[in-house]
């Protein structure tokens, strides 16, 4: 009987350690791919901004002036944008970049937009 019991104590042991080293792990992952969604939508945004300054550039300058930018947003995302000129119309390729501080993954975005005018409208 008392072997039993040390037995049922051993594994119920067994179970409270894998839990205990199993968790932190858990919640790590977790973390990570919640500050990747942050990463990733703040990517978003800034390719919104870096669309409006390239069209913003288009409209006060020539192509020559605005066919590519480099832009150092802070908390380390960087963007950059493209025009190309196709059948009267601009073609403005944006690519926005960030490492994230909590587990260094670099996490990219890449977007192609046309300008037509003052219309917006994807490529």
């Amino acid at each position: 009987m008392k072997a039993f019991v040390l037995w049922k104590t051993l594994i119920v042991l067994v179970a409270l350690i894998s839990v205990a080293f199993m968790m932190p792990k858990a919640l790590s992952i977790q973390k990570d791919s919640m500050s990747n969604f942050y990463g990733s939508f703040q990517n978003e945004l800034y390719a919104k901004s870096v669309y409006y300054i390239a069209k913003a550039c288009l409209m006060r300058y020539d192509l020559k002036k605005c066919e590519e930018d480099f832009i150092d947003f802070q908390d380390g995302f960087l963007g950059s944008y493209r025009l190309q000129e196709k059948d009267k119309n601009y073609i403005v390729e944006i690519s926005i970049m960030h490492k994230n501080p909590r587990n260094l993954h670099i996490i990219r975005h890449f977007i192609r937009k046309s300008i037509r005018g003052s219309r917006v409208s994807d490529a």
